[in-house]
Order: C-alpha cells, then structure tokens, then sequence
C-alpha cells in the first residue's frame, strides 16, 4: 500500500531504515498528500484487524513529514531538514 501510494504522488523512497522510510517529492502538495493518503488507508486497515490481531501484529503510522534536500555523501544519503 505504501509504495503504490508514493509513485502516484510522484515520489522517490531515497532510504529505508528499519521502520522509516525517506521519500523525496516533487513538490510539498504532493508530499503532504500521500502522507494523508497513507495515514487513511493504515487506518482503514486497524478498523478491519480484530482485537487479538490488533495487540500481537506491530502496527504504526506516519508521524510526520520534513521538508528540505537530500543529502547525499558518498554512498550515505538521508535528510537534510530544516
């Protein structure tokens, strides 16, 4: 669900990092909306999970966005916000 929402918004994953993901955009529009689409859509998926799958599968959901480049050095890339 994460990835298919971020090509339609027009968006680059630059990084994975364990539960985090660092996504450049084209623009902030596009930015804040796929961040909205994919905060929806994970809780449109816990209203379907029951109790008991609730407390034993690891859920999350974006907590936010940042703006600003991506920093690149050498092979080592991740946010340069501000």
């Amino acid at each position: 669900m994460i990835d298919p929402t971020i090509a339609i918004h027009h968006g680059r994953v630059v990084k994975r990092t364990g539960d985090g993901i660092l996504v450049e955009f084209r623009s902030v529009v596009d930015a804040v909306r796929c961040a909205i689409e994919i905060q929806n859509g994970m809780a449109e998926q816990e209203q379907m999970m029951s109790d008991k799958q609730m407390r034993t599968q690891p859920h999350c959901r974006p907590r936010g966005t940042g703006r600003g480049r991506v920093a690149e050095k050498g092979r080592k890339r991740g946010g340069a916000g501000r």
